[in-house]
């Protein structure tokens, strides 16, 4: 199965000891940011370089990443676009700009109780966990 394909659920109780070791962790340059799987560090190189490669069909918008989901089209029948009031990000989905504003910010509202490290989406906060975990 290629890398990208592979599931984003990867835990060390999910996957036997000698595979999890010979995983590979992909390392952002620019910041502490780490994924087993390359696609989601190419997509979020996006963040630093401001690439917004693809654009939606039916509004003209740029967005970082590809969706064939129909839940844009979807959408459109009543869309109200939230726009970043730091850069040229625009989305449909307010909670996508939340996220994203904490780019310009900062902001890391998701702290390990254990160690201190802050993260901008709780997703993180949960994968982050798994090093605490004592094998």
């Amino acid at each position: 199965m290629p890398p990208c394909l592979m599931p984003l659920s990867f835990t060390k109780t999910a996957v036997p000891e000698a595979k999890w070791k010979s995983i590979t962790a992909h390392a952002c340059p620019q910041c502490e940011y780490k994924t087993f799987l390359k696609c989601n560090l190419i997509q979020h190189l996006r963040v630093h370089t401001g690439e917004r490669p693809y654009v939606c069909k039916v509004c003209g918008a740029f967005k970082e990443i590809h969706s064939s989901s129909s839940k844009k089209a979807v959408s459109h029948k009543s869309i109200t676009i939230h726009s970043c009031p730091e850069c040229d990000y625009t989305t449909y989905l307010k909670c996508n700009l939340t996220q994203h504003l904490r780019v310009h910010t900062g902001e890391r509202p998701y702290v390990c109780q254990v160690c201190g490290k802050g993260f901008t989406q709780k997703q993180n906060l949960r994968r982050h966990g798994i090093s605490h975990i004592k094998v």
